[in-house]
């Protein structure tokens, strides 16, 4: 890869239009130096009208910038798009390019990553028990329905302290000085408690890591 192309800027294919695509798709344009490049889906009505916000605006949309299905993307262009897959915005990066690696890529699923294929519900309530190093044993439960619905929030415990977090801040109690630190991280926007911004940031920083190398 020549210097040039690596300060050129990440050219990003948004599948599926929804909203799911549209939060992605905002987080590309608003948080990252990333551009979003061209969308698939289906429906001509979404399609355009995620082309109109994210992609060309008040203008036409021209080649390699709308598709109804991501197979048409593949086809029109093989070339110099690494194969990436994460249902909207690309996290998981495949040694490969060209159609055969990319058709293989897409083909492995878009569900949500943290669930098994034959299962797409929803997690309401769940509890794991985590053991680490020597005699550690930690417990981890996890609640969908709460007062604070919308409020990621949460308290680990330890033998030396314990940590409490909410959107807004984190804080460090430290037993045995029996002080507490408070640390208020930056604030991401979007859906998801900000997880949306935040994820696509961060994808979008290890692309351009794997890009630069």
């Amino acid at each position: 890869m020549s210097l040039q192309d690596q300060h050129q800027p990440l050219r990003i294919l948004v599948i599926g239009a929804g909203a799911r695509g549209n939060a992605y798709a905002r987080a590309v344009t608003n948080c990252t130096e990333a551009i979003v490049h061209a969308v698939a889906e289906p429906l001509q009505q979404k399609r355009h009208a995620l082309g109109e916000n994210y992609i060309w605006g008040d203008q036409k949309p021209y080649a390699g910038q709308s598709f109804d299905d991501w197979m048409k993307f593949l086809a029109f262009d093989n070339a110099g798009w690494p194969v990436e897959q994460r249902s909207n915005i690309c996290s998981r990066k495949w040694n490969g390019f060209g159609s055969q690696s990319a058709t293989e890529a897409f083909a492995g699923g878009l569900g949500p990553p943290n669930l098994p294929s034959s299962n797409r519900e929803p997690t309401l309530d769940r509890s794991d028990r985590l053991k680490g190093r020597g005699a550690k044993i930690a417990t981890f439960h996890m609640v969908a329905q709460t007062e604070k619905q919308c409020e990621r929030r949460g308290r680990v415990y330890g033998s030396r302290g314990e940590i409490e977090y909410d959107r807004m801040m984190i804080r460090v109690y430290d037993f045995a000085i029996s002080e507490a630190q408070v640390h208020y991280p930056q604030q991401a926007g979007g859906g998801h408690g900000g997880g949306d911004d935040g994820l696509t940031r961060q994808s979008i920083r290890a692309l351009e890591a794997a890009k630069r190398d």
